[in-house]
């Protein structure tokens, strides 16, 4: 009797995504702009081959397609505050930074700045305007320190 080294039947087939991303994906892509497809895959879907990243990519996953709504009427603060935790928890799945540095770090906002374009065709939101909003995150503005 021969055996498949390659079958299927007792573990995920190498390069598949997981099936609840998959989903998300198909939702995504409904209504996110045609002509960022390929940023999504190679910035976002491509990382739920790693077991690592599944449990984020999903929970961020389903924070833009839930947040369809909000980014149609305009809201940017809603906007803002429901994809900044999944963002975070993505971009850092080992949990280094506190929500206070998070919201400091420019990199992570450059990064949800991204989220917005590429899966809302959002172009124009400040960095300012993405603190201002995320400070009430952490119960309201922060006393600017002199150095």
């Amino acid at each position: 009797m021969r055996w498949s080294i390659s079958s299927g039947s007792r573990k995920q087939e190498a390069g598949t995504l997981p099936d609840g991303i998959q989903n998300q994906i198909r939702a995504i892509e409904k209504f996110a702009p045609r002509e960022y497809t390929k940023e999504r895959q190679v910035h976002y879907y491509n990382y739920g081959i790693l077991t690592e990243y599944q449990k984020p990519l999903h929970d961020l996953l389903k924070a833009i397609s839930d947040c369809k709504g909000p980014a149609q009427k305009g809201d940017t603060a809603q906007l803002l505050k429901a994809l900044f935790c999944k963002t975070k928890d993505f971009y850092d799945p080992k949990q280094r930074l506190s929500p206070d540095q998070a919201i400091e770090d420019r990199e992570l906002r450059r990064r949800l700045r991204q989220v917005l374009l590429i899966f809302y065709k959002r172009e124009r939101t400040a960095d300012s305007e993405i603190r201002s909003y995320l400070q009430e995150l952490t119960g309201g503005e922060k006393e600017s320190r002199p150095k």
